[in-house]
């Protein structure tokens, strides 16, 4: 599902739904992880798997606080909490820099930074994104 010709917005997607699935089992979760920084760390100019990778990081962060909430039997995430406390977000900042200008990798730092950075990010989103295209209709439907 992230072929090199996936587009960002169904990546963030895939990532999204992994990290739902992998709360469940911490074993999975680090090696989706691993596998995923691995194919980044391999790479000097593929920009999407350096994306996946901050995105997947980051996307773990945020699921953290569910995952001990919705599933305190799975507390001990040490691998995996140990990998995450990396920046995600300069990945995505690597990503942005190895790819041409994208309205959707904007989309996807907006959410995963705050006050002034992520207004930054959204304007280039905003801006960037062809008219009625689903990530225009995304950042209509976010009403940020």
């Amino acid at each position: 599902m992230l072929t090199p010709d996936a587009p960002i917005l169904t990546r963030m997607e895939n990532m999204r739904r992994a990290t739902i699935y992998a709360m469940r089992d911490p074993v999975i979760a680090h090696e989706l992880l691993k596998a995923v920084t691995s194919r980044a760390l391999a790479t000097t100019t593929d920009g999407r798997a350096w994306f996946d990778a901050g995105y997947l990081i980051e996307s773990y962060k945020q699921a953290k606080t569910l995952r001990e909430k919705d599933y305190p039997m799975m507390r001990s995430w040490a691998a995996v909490d140990e990998t995450i406390k990396v920046d995600g977000y300069n990945w995505v900042k690597k990503a942005m820099a190895m790819s041409p200008p994208s309205p959707e990798m904007e989309f996807a730092a907006s959410l995963m930074t705050e006050r002034s950075l992520a207004s930054a990010h959204r304007a280039k989103a905003v801006s960037g994104a062809p008219k009625g295209s689903v990530l225009a209709r995304n950042l209509a439907a976010l009403a940020f």
